[in-house]
């Protein structure tokens, strides 16, 4: 048995994340196994739907909610300049902010015209199923 080219092996299954390596060489035959490890998340309790979280105090006031669990972030990519800051004027459909969810971003887009009142999350934190995340004042 050549144990160096088991070890080169193992290390390629390092160096290229791979679960499983076969390799055969004459009647030298070996196989490797990796078995995959489950990553556990730390518990999280999602926050009710935006109406029962905060009903706006004027009938003007729109909280522009979460549709998913994910991570919020206020611009489209690292470093960039946030979409939106307090005291913009967006149209319907104008982008907001961005929710990452299992490595897929949504594109959260203000369903009316108006202006930025409130940015209820940090940059980068997670936000719950129908936690606030801005708070727009309509404009007729």
């Amino acid at each position: 048995m050549n144990l160096d080219a088991v070890k080169q092996l193992a290390d390629l299954m390092i160096n290229y994340n791979l679960s499983s390596v076969n390799y055969e060489e004459g009647d030298f035959k070996v196989s490797l196994y990796k078995e995959p490890r489950m990553r556990i998340a730390a518990p999280f309790v999602a926050e009710p739907p935006a109406a029962e979280v905060s009903a706006p105090q004027s009938a003007n006031l729109v909280n522009v909610t979460a549709p998913v669990v994910g991570t919020a972030y206020r611009a489209m990519n690292p470093g960039e300049t946030p979409l939106v800051s307090l005291g913009d004027v967006v149209d319907v459909g104008d982008a907001l902010c961005v929710i990452e969810a299992m490595k897929i971003f949504s594109e959260i887009t203000s369903p009316c015209k108006g202006t930025v009142v409130e940015i209820a999350f940090e940059d980068g934190s997670l936000a719950g199923y129908g936690a606030k995340l801005i708070t727009l004042e309509k404009s007729e």
